[in-house]
């Protein structure tokens, strides 16, 4: 049973039940910040290939999103950034 049979869940059993991917204590604000806060530690490039794959993956067949995503990956391996953080000190 849940909130369309008339039962409302709190967030802890809506998780557990699979309804929401997770339940976060506090507000949700709070919580999209947790998750935010790592991820702005990473590259404006990296962003902007994350936001665009999400916006595909609804419209885009799975092997070509999965190519999109490998392709937008190795530019990212080949990047200004991740040469810089491949150097190493002899």
């Amino acid at each position: 049973m849940h909130i369309l049979m008339g039962v409302t869940l709190s967030p802890v059993e809506a998780a557990q039940k699979g309804f929401v991917h997770e339940a976060v204590p506090g507000t949700a604000l709070d919580g999209a910040m947790e998750i935010a806060r790592p991820l702005a530690s990473h590259t404006p490039q990296s962003i902007r290939y994350i936001k665009r794959l999400i916006r595909n993956a609804v419209e885009t067949p799975l092997d070509q999103g999965l190519r999109l995503d490998r392709n937008l990956f190795m530019d990212l391996c080949g990047g200004e950034d991740a040469l810089r953080g491949c150097v190493t000190v002899s």
